[in-house]
């Protein structure tokens, strides 16, 4: 990987996601009784990242969609104070059914040193990212689309099914096992993927598609809508 590439994939990693570390401690968000180091990234069985009292919309600034029926929200709401259900939190049947309040931008079980990273978008929440390209298709080239992703599943862990582990003050070599003060709130990522195609024939026939995606995204439902114009013998799409 040439040091170009190495910059941007971290900038993806630190500002889109998904950030699973190789270091991370494997966690199993359902399990009776969990143990989670007092500090240090986390991820689920399958690889896949596990927050740790920070929301995923919080953590990434780029590459968040939200669903078109929330309203805009004024800065005082994204950043501090109470909040309406987050549409990222799909909340498993041990999770708290109200709301819960935010002070600040992570709980108090969060490592102080974890990154967090506060974004203030301009004009309400973000549903729709669009993309544009030309390009030369010949007759029998196929446009693909492929979508990759992830929604996070909010759990609400309550203190007495948490161990959080730490080393000792007085033998650093041997570790000590405490309940959290309060519930802990882990997002855990599920991987996202879908896919569509469109022959260079259907491009030239028409200049707006709405296309069905394939693959499995769960309750989510994406839209997919092109629109074509020609530009000298190539198309802007």
């Amino acid at each position: 990987m040439s040091p170009l590439e190495t910059m941007i994939d971290e900038q993806r990693r630190l500002l889109m996601g998904a950030d699973p570390r190789p270091d991370a401690t494997v966690v199993d968000p359902k399990a009776a009784m969990i143990r989670l180091p007092a500090r240090g990234p986390l991820k689920d069985h399958d690889g896949e990242e596990i927050l740790r009292g920070i929301r995923p919309s919080i953590r990434y600034g780029i590459g968040v969609l939200f669903p078109k029926r929330l309203p805009a929200v004024d800065e005082a709401d994204r950043v501090g104070g109470p909040t309406a259900p987050d549409p990222d939190e799909v909340e498993t049947p041990d999770a708290q059914e109200r709301a819960e309040d935010i002070s600040g931008l992570a709980d108090e079980d969060c490592p102080p040193d974890d990154l967090k990273v506060e974004f203030k978008q301009v004009t309400g929440r973000p549903r729709s990212i669009g993309v544009s390209f030309l390009a030369e298709f010949a007759d029998e080239d196929v446009l693909e689309i492929k979508l990759e992703g992830g929604r996070y599943i909010f759990h609400s862990v309550p203190a007495d099914r948490v161990l959080i582990t730490r080393p000792r003050e007085d033998d650093p070599s041997q570790s000590s096992e405490e309940h959290p003060q309060n519930s802990v709130r882990l997002y855990q990522r599920s991987p996202v993927c879908l896919s569509a195609r469109l022959s260079a024939t259907e491009l030239g026939r028409q200049d707006s598609f709405t296309l069905a995606l394939n693959g499995d995204a769960g309750p989510l439902q994406i839209e997919l809508y092109i629109r074509v114009r020609k530009f000298s013998d190539q198309l802007l799409v």
